[in-house]
């Protein structure tokens, strides 16, 4: 980032809307500066479409932010209700660079759109 030399949180906005329409969305923007390494994590998001009853995995990159260091980390699963096991994750500890694995089981979802949140 230019201009930017200092730990600090920059925030703003992108507003994108479509030609001719008077309809936009607003996307909200934030960048943590960091004078160490930290992790990234390779996915903002994990979204799939799928029957309710096949399960299906997807891998997560997690690298260090300066491609050189090694970050130990932790990482574990709470769901909302507490106690459901609709997705997993491993391994659950290691050192980047690294991929995790997240496994989802929609067995017992009902049809139409399920979001749920990984935190």
């Amino acid at each position: 980032m230019n201009g930017v030399n200092t730990p600090q949180v920059c925030s703003g906005t992108i507003t994108v809307s479509a030609v001719n329409s008077t309809t936009s969305v607003t996307i909200p923007v934030t960048v943590t500066v960091v004078n160490t390494a930290v992790i990234d994590i390779g996915v903002s998001a994990v979204t799939r479409s799928t029957s309710s009853s096949s399960q299906f995995s997807v891998s997560v990159p997690l690298t260090a932010s300066d491609n050189a260091t090694q970050i130990p980390f932790s990482a574990f699963v709470t769901t909302n209700p507490p106690g459901q096991g609709w997705v997993s994750v491993f391994p659950q500890t290691g050192s980047t660079p690294n991929s995790m694995t997240v496994q989802l089981f929609p067995t017992g979802f009902p049809a139409g759109l399920t979001t749920r949140l990984l935190l």
